[in-house]
């Protein structure tokens, strides 16, 4: 885990002793802090910003997008249709990302917006879950019996 020295505020959050949450801010109080550390455990966001997210995702969501569309869609303009398509796409990145996501402690703001109410940024994020990146090995437990009896 990388060291963030900052002048900001820390905000950490545990919830039911599983999943565990730091965030570092640029400005911004504590309980804003502990507020976006809360969104992180329950939102779960897969990146921080658009700029974070991968173009190859990007370029998967748009093939996705234009597979959806109906053939009166795909007989609109050019221009017009990517328009539509680039409305999806910022849908789905403000759903993946933390500052595109509505802030579970008012919902009525992003969590951008929510930051810079208090003149705030997010600097990092870590989230980790119990569990969380383990991988569970599957074994066929007839087999297994098999081998230590002897028989296979």
């Amino acid at each position: 885990m990388a060291r963030v020295e900052t002048d900001g505020t820390i905000g950490s959050y545990i919830h039911g002793g599983r999943i565990g949450v730091l965030v570092a801010l640029k400005g911004g109080s504590e309980e804003l802090a502990k507020g976006i550390a809360m969104h992180v455990a329950a939102m779960n966001p897969a990146h921080v910003r658009a700029e974070d997210v991968p173009a190859e995702f990007l370029a998967k969501e748009k093939e996705i997008a234009l597979s959806q569309m109906t053939d009166k869609d795909k007989a609109k303009p050019a221009e017009i249709l990517e328009k539509i398509i680039a409305g999806k796409i910022n849908k789905i990145v403000s759903e993946v990302t933390l500052l595109g996501q509505p802030y579970v402690l008012d919902t009525n703001v992003t969590v951008a917006e929510a930051l810079k109410k208090e003149g705030a940024d997010v600097l990092s994020v870590a989230r980790l879950a119990v569990g969380e990146g383990v991988e569970k090995v599957e074994e066929d437990f007839a087999a297994e019996v098999m081998k230590q009896a002897g028989l296979a």
